[in-house]
């Protein structure tokens, strides 16, 4: 066998593990879609559409059960919103730093930490922030409430530390 029928050979097998992947992973998705519309779909005739996405009570397990999710849309929105102001101009000013400020030698450095940083997956970033950030969050909440007869502690687990975490 030539080398370069070793090639075609290799490049084959390599085109057929990929092709089986993919359609592997496109299988996958349509039957994730497939098995959540079946079940959700008896929960959309029980509550309606318009309750479930507009309505503002969730109490799953009360007598009279409530599926409301509107201050959940509601708050991934604003988080959402939020990451994005405080991520972009970072991640802006960062490049811009990068590329048209600092030095070589600087640039040397600080460009495959910022490579790694980016690399690592956002839910480490999350557990990160659940695991630091919430316990310190929840100090400064006690402080800041201290006196209050009406505050509803957090633990620390709040908007803020929800768009701190996600903005990394």
């Amino acid at each position: 066998m030539t080398n370069k029928a070793k090639i075609n050979t290799i490049e084959t097998a390599a085109k057929i593990v990929f092709t089986l992947c993919a359609v592997l992973a496109v299988f996958a998705v349509c039957s994730i879609t497939i098995y959540m519309v079946a079940k959700g779909t008896p929960a959309f005739a029980n509550v309606g559409v318009s309750e479930l996405l507009f309505g503002t009570l969730w109490k799953p397990t009360a007598s009279n059960a409530s599926y409301g999710i509107l201050y959940i849309i509601l708050s991934s929105i604003v988080g959402t919103g939020a990451s994005v102001l405080i991520g972009v101009p970072v991640g802006l000013f960062t490049a811009v730093f990068l590329t048209e400020i600092s030095n070589k030698k600087l640039a040397a450095v600080v460009q495959p930490a910022v490579e790694l940083l980016a690399a690592i997956p956002s839910v480490i970033y999350g557990l990160l922030g659940l695991m630091l950030l919430n316990p310190v969050m929840f100090k400064l909440e006690k402080l800041i409430f201290a006196g209050s007869k009406t505050h509803q502690f957090t633990g620390g687990s709040n908007m803020l530390s929800a768009v701190v975490s996600d903005s990394g």
